[in-house]
């Protein structure tokens, strides 16, 4: 049965305070108190009140009290929760708006919005925002947003988890865990990535299979191709480049512009400077200095070996503890230098040399 409703107007049990104008069918719900401005309601509807202009609420949609409902269309099942705004957007089945949301211009399909969240101008497709998080100007497919996280301008998909207070800002990260209060700037790409508490990808920066262990900051245009491991607090320079199978230390520092390739390790409190060459197979120990534009082994260094269920690791060359390696020296690979050595600025080490413990080399020497 189909009845017409005026502004201001009731008719058998329907109460109305504002014009209706959307077509309402039949099985829908309207909580009390609500507003709508067309005709074309079932007779199963009780109390009305929210506002509802131009808008299409199929049967078994639910709008909550004091709702505004304004250029949009609401699928079969979807809910909107009370004193929530939804304009000029579609709300596909199985959909859920919290209490007090705002969904502005955008697209959901088989998604979840929590209370208090702002979604606006963005698609999301088997997602779910929870309660006071924000997106604005998205494409979200399998993600979730916790509480208080904030994406714009971003594509999130995959599977990809932000943890409460995290920030993205026009970037892709796809089948990644972002932790709570974790920055991703604009134009960085991350993938199948851990992002742990507090850290930071600046601009342009690109992670693939990276663990970022808390409070690590990567800089502009840096680029980690894993799988790669960064510490607790280490910092990763503008431009820098690490290789596979790289394991960074907490606490550790690399300049800008430094290459480090595949199978080194970086103990912690351990520093690189800027415009450095580290070629691979490197094992570089605890509280070691190494100063800018240094070249450490050759691109032959970093060597693997399967043997049965074993990976040996042969290292192109062995920096203990504490050395301290001055700009523009060069290391060769095979090179084992003690603990305590100093390798001063422009000296050489030659291929397969081995640097006793404490050893003080030359301004430009070259040993042996």
């Amino acid at each position: 049965m189909s009845i017409s409703i005026s502004n201001r107007f009731a008719v058998a049990g329907l109460f109305t305070s504002a014009l209706f104008t959307g077509p309402l069918w039949a099985g829908c719900e309207l909580g009390a108190g609500s507003d709508q401005n067309k005709d074309g309601f079932d007779d199963e509807i009780v109390a009305v009140s929210s506002l509802l202009v131009r808008s299409n609420i199929a049967c078994d949609a639910r709008v909550g009290d004091y709702s505004r409902i304004i250029d949009a269309s609401l699928e079969p099942a979807a809910s909107v929760g009370s004193n929530s705004v939804v304009r000029s957007s579609f709300v596909d089945e199985a959909n859920e708006v919290g209490d007090n949301s705002r969904v502005i211009g955008s697209q959901l399909k088989d998604s979840n919005v929590g209370s208090g969240s702002v979604v606006n101008s963005s698609d999301l497709s088997l997602s779910r925002i929870e309660d006071g998080a924000k997106v604005r100007r998205s494409t979200l497919s399998y993600t979730t947003v916790s509480p208080g996280a904030f994406v714009a301008d971003s594509l999130l998909e995959n599977g990809t988890e932000v943890a409460s207070g995290a920030m993205i800002l026009g970037a892709h990260v796809s089948k990644s865990s972002v932790g709570e209060g974790a920055d991703i700037r604009h134009g960085a790409f991350v993938q199948n990535s851990y992002l742990g508490a507090e850290t930071l990808v600046a601009k342009e920066a690109l992670l693939e299979n990276v663990t970022l262990v808390d409070e690590a900051r990567v800089s502009v245009g840096a680029r980690l191709v894993g799988p790669l491991r960064v510490g607790a607090n280490a910092r990763i320079g503008a431009g820098v480049s690490l290789a596979h199978d790289t394991l960074i230390y907490n606490n550790v520092f690399i300049g800008e512009g430094t290459e480090i390739g595949s199978y080194t390790e970086i103990a912690t409190d351990a520093s690189v400077g800027p415009n450095s060459r580290l070629h691979g197979g490197l094992d570089i120990g605890s509280g070691t200095r190494i100063g800018p534009d240094v070249t450490i082994g050759s691109g032959q260094g970093g060597q693997h070996q399967d043997i049965g269920t074993r990976v040996v690791i042969r290292r192109g060359v062995v920096i203990g503890d504490y050395v301290t390696i001055g700009d523009y020296a060069v290391i060769q690979s095979g090179a084992n230098i003690g603990r305590n050595a100093v390798i001063g600025s422009g000296a050489v080490v030659r291929r397969g040399a081995v640097v006793p413990e404490g050893t003080v080399i030359e301004i430009g020497e070259v040993f042996p």
